[in-house]
């Protein structure tokens, strides 16, 4: 036997096991820094209230797939940003992703989106999670509600 550490895998994350780990989470999702404090010892995002705590007998584990998920990313840089490039110019568009704070642990976007090239999917899931507000106050609710 070598030196290597025999390693054990992880329990898996079903949605039982997520649930549960929230349901022992005491704090005040109200109160963000002490909620999450609590979230990182189970290694949770924070997400009070996932979109399946209501769905019995459903496992998102089982239903999204990073196959599905790889997919999404892709239709979002292809499809969506090119609605939301369409819909507010490429000018524009760039000039609210530059304007938004630095935040860390995701990209800041100095000069914007529409003239990056090659992305990875991290870059993808960075601009996921900015697009709602730089398109928030767009005179067009349906072009929000759409993406």
């Amino acid at each position: 036997m070598t030196n290597l550490e025999i390693r054990t895998p992880c329990q898996r994350r079903t949605g039982d096991y997520t649930l549960t780990q929230l349901q022992s989470i005491k704090a005040d999702p109200d109160n963000v820094e002490e909620y999450f404090a609590e979230c990182e010892q189970y290694r949770l995002n924070g997400v009070s209230h996932p979109f399946f705590w209501d769905w019995p007998l459903s496992c998102p584990s089982r239903f999204l797939t990073p196959e599905c998920l790889h997919y999404w990313h892709h239709f979002f840089w292809d499809h969506d940003l090119r609605w939301c490039t369409n819909a507010l110019g490429a000018r524009e568009l760039d000039f609210c992703f530059s304007v938004l704070p630095l935040i860390t642990g995701i990209r800041h976007f100095g000069q914007g989106v529409t003239q990056l090239k090659q992305i990875g999917g991290r870059t993808q899931q960075d601009a996921q999670q900015y697009i709602i507000v730089v398109l928030f106050g767009f005179p067009d609710a349906d072009v929000l509600t759409a993406i």
